[in-house]
């Protein structure tokens, strides 16, 4: 559930409709038709951060692009990926955001220690040489103000190239962004998030 409530198809006007039809697509390709109830219900619902979006269609649009945009950047594997986005998980602590996160790590390679260090707020060492340099900087832009220092950037240059690092900074304020989202509104994890 989430404070804004669902919308039924039934209900859309035409900007809910065009992104309606977006999301729909972008999930039934993503998980090829077997889209988990807690984002797409039996009979049509859009559930999680989608369903909130559904609110305001034009915005939702903009997410979705951005959420591509960045996806597409080259530089990072799914694992690196998902390091940036526990410790953001991690700060902001947005309900739906950790469940997802919870079941995702270990399919892209995290043991579950690794993920309850990072969820405490440490950085596991088995993470390589890289996987430290991408939760440090990934760390220092979540939970610290200014810019990230030069040797943290540096850091990352050195083990995910130029992409991987533009890849890393826009992931953390798309996650960010999106973690705020769920929060304000509430967004919790359904039941069925754990299998």
């Amino acid at each position: 559930m989430n404070r804004l409530g669902y919308r039924s198809p039934a209900t859309f006007d035409k900007d809910a409709r065009e992104f309606y039809n977006v999301i729909h697509k972008y999930l039934m390709e993503s998980y090829k038709g077997k889209v988990p109830l807690r984002n797409l219900s039996a009979d049509g619902t859009l559930g999680g951060p989608f369903a909130t979006h559904l609110h305001t269609p034009l915005v939702g649009q903009h997410f979705h692009g951005l959420g591509s945009a960045v996806e597409a950047i080259p530089g990072l594997t799914p694992f690196q990926r998902e390091i940036s986005i526990l410790v953001t998980a991690a700060k902001y602590r947005a309900n739906y955001a950790v469940a997802a996160h919870l079941v995702k790590g270990p399919a892209v390679g995290f043991a579950k220690e690794d993920i309850e260090s990072i969820m405490e707020g440490t950085c596991p060492q088995s993470l390589g040489p890289d996987g430290v340099a991408i939760y440090k900087a990934a760390d220092h832009l979540v939970n610290r103000p200014g810019t990230l220092p030069q040797t943290l950037y540096d850091s990352l240059l050195a083990h995910v190239g130029v992409d991987g690092t533009k890849h890393l900074i826009h992931l953390v304020g798309f996650y960010s962004y999106l973690m705020v989202v769920l929060n304000g509104f509430d967004v919790q994890a359904p039941e069925d998030a754990a299998a």
